[in-house]
């Protein structure tokens, strides 16, 4: 009478969401269980109509124990291909209830996913390698040790008289032409230009009421995500599934008693967005 449900790296319960909207529409009855090893932030208690979902948040789901024979379908979108397959196969197999099922949409190495974060990671290299970043810093530094006494209506030329200040202007512009350069022969740089503008916006006319210090300041925040990024889109790329990957992963899945093992690419038009990976467990196991 009732379909239990296991989300692995459940994120901000997106799936919850569409159980609650598939209860609806349906008149169907779920309970829900999610888990995820980051701190995310799951819809609040009472924010869905229908479903009573239960989340666990950091926590792992190699960490986690639930009774034998409990859920009828365990679920993952983007989470799984991050989890240690061997030791997670073998708990989700004791997990299902028989003939339960696994349906996980996971990063493949052809996806259109997976070809963009390996555009962003080329084009945060060459922005790293242009060294436009410590060039900016440095001529916040040195604007920071100018008299702080202007006259607004020359605000935006602040350091326009100092050498080592137009020194780093100069090198500044220089670089973001070259930047430019570069960013025409890329097959898609629209990132590159967008984060080469976001930088540049601290330099703007706009923002010369506002303190070195503080623009300073909003440059390391801005440098501190893109590292985030940058670690979090090479973490994507070492977990994209390939093909050695996937005959690996089913190979796990038949000797943990699933059968059914099946990838087939989940496309939105004629891009792959990723791979859709099922099994269920057998009857007698």
């Amino acid at each position: 009478d009732r379909t239990w449900v296991l989300d692995i790296a459940c994120g901000n319960g997106a799936i919850a969401r569409y159980i609650d909207q598939t209860i609806a529409k349906h008149g169907s009855s779920f309970e829900y269980i999610g888990v995820d090893s980051a701190q995310v932030k799951p819809p609040a208690a009472g924010a869905l109509s229908h479903l009573r979902p239960k989340f666990f948040v950091n926590q792992k789901i190699e960490d986690s124990s639930f009774k034998n024979d409990k859920f009828d379908l365990i679920v993952s979108q983007f989470g799984f291909e991050y989890c240690n397959h061997a030791s997670v196969v073998e708990q989700a197999a004791s997990w299902l209830k028989p003939a339960g099922e696994m349906v996980m949409l996971v990063h493949s190495e052809t996806s259109a996913i997976t070809l963009e974060s390996k555009q962003i990671l080329e084009q945060m290299r060459v922005l790293e390698e242009s060294g436009l970043v410590p060039l900016i810093f440095r001529l916040l530094e040195r604007l920071e040790k100018l008299p702080a006494v202007v006259k607004k209506t020359d605000q935006e030329n602040v350091g326009a008289n100092d050498e080592e200040a137009e020194f780093y202007r100069e090198r500044i512009n220089l670089t973001c032409f070259d930047l430019g350069t570069i960013s025409d022969q890329l097959l898609e740089s629209r990132f590159l230009e967008a984060t080469i503008a976001l930088l540049l916006s601290l330099l703007s006319s706009k923002r010369s009421h506002m303190p070195a210090a503080i623009r300073k300041e909003n440059l390391v925040n801005i440098s501190g995500k893109l590292q985030q990024q940058k670690a979090r889109l090479e973490q994507q790329l070492a977990s994209a599934l390939g093909v050695q990957d996937r005959q690996s992963l089913q190979q796990i899945f038949l000797a943990q008693g699933l059968s059914e093992v099946m990838f087939r690419p989940l496309k939105s038009g004629n891009e792959e967005i990723g791979q859709i990976l099922s099994a269920r467990r057998d009857l007698d196991h």
